[in-house]
């Protein structure tokens, strides 16, 4: 699968990463650590297959390039999964920027793709996977400990994900900042 994901500012990263360590510390979700690469994210498109070259063109071409402030101010968790998010405001600007790296994406991406503009929930996932009797406490764990925060997209990045493989950076490109 490839993804292309929203890559945020080193105070915004230390922040989740901090977060990730508590719940493995407290042994309720092992997320960060179940493949190699893992960073803090914001996933904007996925897609199984295509000419990764021509994407990589699409993107070097991108001209929405300004950076994005965001303030995230929730947690959340998806229904009938195991994973718990942090929520970003979804604004204008970002809005905009999601569907303007679509359009360049094309058919790339699909309709029925949970990250298409008509269906995307913007998110930060802090875990996963979690023990279905942990849940609850890890869901009451973020709920007390996680704090609103800004945080600053600063660039895109198309990777590669394979199970059980490390992640495989396949582009990257920085955005102005504004």
């Amino acid at each position: 699968m490839y993804a292309l994901i929203a890559l945020f500012d080193e105070e915004f990263n230390d922040y989740i990463r901090t977060i990730w360590k508590d719940l493995f510390d407290q042994k309720l979700s092992s997320y960060a650590y179940e493949v190699e690469g893992r960073e803090p994210h914001l996933t904007l498109a996925s897609f199984e297959k295509g000419d990764i070259s021509c994407v990589i063109d699409m993107l070097e071409k991108f001209e929405g390039n300004k950076s994005i402030e965001l303030q995230f101010n929730g947690v959340s968790a998806f229904l009938n999964s195991s994973m718990v998010t942090l929520l970003p405001v979804k604004t204008l600007h970002l809005a905009h920027f999601h569907q303007k790296l679509h359009q360049i994406l094309g058919n790339y991406s699909t309709k029925d793709s949970l990250y298409h503009p008509l269906n995307w929930v913007p998110h930060v996932t802090i875990a996963n996977r979690i023990d279905k009797e942990k849940f609850p406490y890890t869901f009451e764990y973020c709920m007390s400990h996680c704090k609103p925060i800004e945080g600053n997209v600063l660039a895109i990045k198309l990777i590669k994900v394979c199970e059980n493989e490390p992640i495989i950076s396949l582009f990257e490109k920085k955005l102005k900042i504004r």
